[in-house]
């Protein structure tokens, strides 16, 4: 819908809001994956802490996707 890929992984799909009991799951910007990570390759599958809450991560964004906030740099997208 938005002309983007994952870099690795995959991106949120329809699927990430009918799982409601289970793991939240997070798509991590890629200026956050190289500034905040290093670049860690094993993230994907992994669990990372957003505020607190634990989300799982299934996919990084392509470099120059910074979110869906117009002016915003997001640091992720994720859904429960």
């Amino acid at each position: 819908m938005l002309g983007v890929h994952a870099l690795t992984g995959r991106l949120l799909s329809d699927e990430d809001d009918r799982i409601r009991s289970g793991h939240p799951v997070i798509v991590l910007s890629h200026g956050f994956w190289v500034e905040q990570l290093g670049r860690r390759a094993d993230i994907v599958g992994r669990a990372v802490r957003v505020g607190g809450h634990p989300f799982t991560v299934v996919g990084i964004a392509e470099q120059g996707f910074n979110g869906l906030e117009v002016g915003e740099r997001s640091m992720s997208s994720c859904r429960r």
